[in-house]
Order: structure tokens, then C-alpha cells, then sequence
């Protein structure tokens, strides 16, 4: 299996240097990424994998960032011991989730749907 809309890189970068190795592995990421997936597309009524394609990459990297975040959550909150404080990793975790409200606050605006499908 591969990541569907997320890249590696993308993921990378949000889980910054410090996560666990034993909970950061492809095959969690991956798994997260579908449930990512599959709850933005339950949220919106769209089914993104399916149609990511043909969106317009300006438009569609929004589900990128939120799929990318939600698997850095779950990777940081897996294990805390690696980063230098706990509040360091309670940091991470609420910049992520702070921007993963806002992403869904967009997402649920019927012009904000109506954009990412027709732009």
C-alpha cells in the first residue's frame, strides 16, 4: 500500500525531529492517512480519493495538510518520551490540532466545497 494524497515529505515535516521510531512506521502512517481520508470525505459528503485527482492542486492541498497532521497527532501522541519536554510535544499537538479545527470549519461551508470542486 502507498499513501493516497500525502506525501512522505509532507508528513515529515509535521512530525518533527523527535518522534518515536516505533509508532512512526509506513504502514501506521498509511493507515492513518485513511481514516484521515475517509472522515474528511464523511465530513464534506465527497468522496476525496476518488476525485483527487481532478481537483486543482491549488485547491486540493488543503487535504494534504489536514491528512498530514492528523498522522503527525496520532504519531507525537503514540509515544512523548523522544521530545525534550512533554509540553514540547503537547505544543506540537495543539498547533496541529488548532489548524485541523480550521481546516474542518472551511470544509463544512458549502462555498468553500463548491471552490475546491469547481477551481
Amino acid at each position: 500500500m502507498a499513501f493516497v494524497i500525502v506525501t512522505a515529505d509532507e508528513v515529515t515535516i509535521m512530525l518533527g525531529e523527535n518522534v518515536d521510531a516505533t509508532g512512526n512506521t509506513t504502514a501506521n502512517k498509511e493507515a492513518l492517512e485513511l481514516m484521515a481520508i475517509s472522515y474528511l470525505s464523511d465530513l464534506m459528503r465527497y468522496n476525496i480519493a476518488d476525485n483527487y485527482a481532478a481537483l486543482n492542486v491549488d485547491a486540493k492541498k488543503i487535504f494534504s495538510e489536514y491528512c498530514a497532521r492528523f498522522i503527525a497527532v496520532a504519531c507525537i501522541a503514540y509515544n512523548m518520551a523522544g521530545f525534550t519536554s512533554r509540553i514540547e510535544a503537547e505544543d506540537m499537538l495543539n498547533v496541529h490540532i488548532m489548524r485541523m479545527n480550521k481546516i474542518e470549519k472551511l470544509l463544512v461551508d458549502q462555498k468553500t466545497i463548491t471552490y475546491i470542486k469547481g477551481a
